[in-house]
This record gives C-alpha cells, structure tokens and sequence, in this order.
C-alpha cells in the first residue's frame, strides 16, 4: 500500500504539470485497449498485437502510456533502425472534413539513440513520467503520399512504485488537431481513432501463469486547444490472452441406456474457468456443454453400435468487455478492461464400447 500511495503522488504530480481547464467534463469516455497474441507459451516469443481506439467522437487524446505487466521481457537489444514491428491505424483528418478517415500504415523501427534534438516534443510529452533517455520506437506512418514519424517512448521498469505491477512503459504523445500544422498541430488536422501495433518478437511471456493486465493511461486535449486536459485523464485495461488447456476423459459406458459418461477440464493461466466446450466423437460433434466456473465440464453421449471410437473436446470464449478494473492510480477513473478470446482443443482420446 505504501508504493501504491507513491505512485498516487507520481501521477498526481504528473497531472499537475498539466493545464487543467474547464472542459474537464468534456467527451473522453470511450478510449480503450485490447492485447492479443499468437503464443501465451510460458517463457516463450511471439507476436503480440496492441490495439489503441476510441470513437471518433471523443476528444483527441495527447498522451497515451502502456505499461506492460510483470513478468513480460521486453527486447530492446536491437540494432538501430532495425524493423521490430508495423503499425495499421486510422485517424479522422478534420482539416479535411469531419467524415474524411485516413488509413495510415508503416514500419516500426527501434531508435537506439535517443536524443533531445531529434525528438524535440519528447520533453512536454515525458514531462512528469519519469522517464529521461527511453529508447525510441518510429512509428513510420504513411498516408496520403507523406510520412508521419510518431515516437514512442520505451523505458524499462526496474524500481519505483510502477515495479509493482509493470515491467516497461511505453509513452506516447500526438499533436493537437485542433490547431494548424503551421503553429505545431497535427497534419490533416488527424485524431487518433484506432492504431493496431504488431510486434512479432519484442514481447517474451512471463514463465509463470496468471493474470497478465496491461493497463494504459490516456490524458486528452482541452478542446480547441494545444492544452493537455489533465482533469479528464482515465484508465484503460487488457487481460493479455493465457495459455488455455482442454482435457477430456471418456468415463463409464452404460450399455442399457447406451450412454457414454464424458468429463474434463478447462484451464486459462494455469487457473479453472468458463468457456463454451464442444465434445466431438469420430469428428461429429455429439454435445456442447458450457465449462462451470472452475473449468469442469461433463456430457452424456448417446452411442449405440458397438466399436472403436475417438473423442475429442474444443472450447472457446469470445473476446468480452466489463466495467472498470482495480485503479492503482490515485484519482483516475478506470473505464473499462477488455478480456482477449481463446480456443483451446484437447488430445485425442481413443476408446470402445463392446
């Protein structure tokens, strides 16, 4: 509790060096983040996939942060300019019209040499973060025949309040739509709708199981302005997909009722939970049964002619939303945590009935 009531006074003083304005109640309550990956393997690589969004209608965010969990490794050990990812987002180009979209697509390439000159807005942006020399991610942004170069900040966390539940943070800051580019603001006049960061090998699993919440801090702009809205600064979470394991066991076979008793279990992070189970025999699927919330199933089979069989359980969940999360952060609102879907399929289990 102690670092938590710190890190409330990190935030705080963050938000502080802010400008705080009357617009504090304006639109900003749709930002969101969703976490996928093709492996959730204890230990090992593989892409993961950071998606940034809210809706159009919202005011235009200045300051996004990721923090990514305990546990993760994250692979800054790169030489210099080398591709370490792509970005496919899109933005709404208002100096253009309200309904122009502008689909924005590139390379992103790791900095290695963080300097003040060559990122000159990265002091307003790692204002009150903490973060001082971060190594750079170039979001190489293409649209409309220019190239927009967006940095994003990438510190590792070793210490402090923040170790309690991240490994790394990953700080990023976009201009004001709502000034001309000539006096700093965004090209196109563009806001931020949605951005989809890959990253096929940076991201190494935790070895152990569990929950894996990536939490993101996002602060908007004072409408209208080149102002930061530090007042309207909210919270949005990601339960980063776990390895899922199926089990299915073919139990006792009764010959008057010609019923095949079937059971198993489903696990996510090395933990019982829900989750639609379909239970196949000679691939026909024979029941669908729901996993209760300790992952445990059971199916009655009717099968009537005697032989050899195979029985094989898949599950799956889709992806789901909640209300909310468990704040760290003093004074900021929580809006919501997205949980990522999952497949699962068990070994083939063979078995007769005489």
């Amino acid at each position: 509790m102690k670092n938590l009531s710190r890190l409330g006074l990190v935030v705080l003083a963050s938000v502080a060096a802010l400008v705080v304005s009357a617009s504090a109640l304006a639109a900003f309550t749709s930002p969101k983040l969703t976490v996928t990956s093709t492996n959730q393997t204890p230990g090992q690589a593989g892409s993961v996939t950071i998606r940034a969004e809210q809706v159009k209608e919202d005011d235009a965010p200045f300051r996004l942060t990721i923090y990514v969990p305990l546990g993760y490794a994250t692979q800054l050990a790169v030489a210099d300019q080398t591709q370490i990812g792509t970005v496919v987002a899109q933005a709404q180009a208002n100096a253009i019209s309200p309904d122009a979209i502008l689909e924005l697509t590139g390379p992103i390439r790791i900095d290695t040499t963080f300097t003040a000159t060559e990122y000159p807005a990265a002091a307003a942006c790692l204002t009150g973060t903490g973060v001082t020399s971060p190594v750079v991610f170039r979001l190489e942004l293409t649209a409309a025949g220019q190239t927009l170069i967006v940095p994003m900040y990438v510190a590792p966390i070793a210490s402090g309040p923040e170790a309690a539940f991240a490994s790394a943070k990953l700080i990023t800051c976009l201009p004001s739509p709502y000034v001309p580019q000539a006096a700093g603001g965004a090209a196109f006049g563009a806001k931020l709708i949605n951005a989809n960061l890959t990253f096929p090998t940076v991201f190494t699993n935790p070895t152990s199981t569990g929950e894996l919440r990536w939490r993101s801090i996002w602060t908007p702009y004072t409408v209208g302005t080149q102002a930061p809205n530090a007042a309207a600064t909210v919270e949005s979470d990601a339960l980063a997909p776990s390895q899922a394991r199926l089990t299915v066991r073919a139990g006792t076979y009764n010959k008057r009722t010609k019923r095949l008793a079937v059971s198993g279990s489903l696990t996510r992070g090395g933990a019982g939970g829900p989750g639609t189970v379909n239970v196949i025999v000679n691939g026909k699927r024979l029941a669908r049964v729901q996993a209760g919330a300790n992952g445990s199933f059971r199916a009655s089979l009717r099968i009537t002619k005697k032989g050899r069989y195979t029985l094989r359980a898949t599950a799956s969940a889709q992806a789901s939303e909640t209300t909310g999360c468990t704040a760290v952060f003093p004074g900021v609102n929580c809006l919501r945590t997205t949980q990522a879907g999952f497949s699962a399929v068990s070994a083939l289990v063979r078995f007769r009935v005489r």
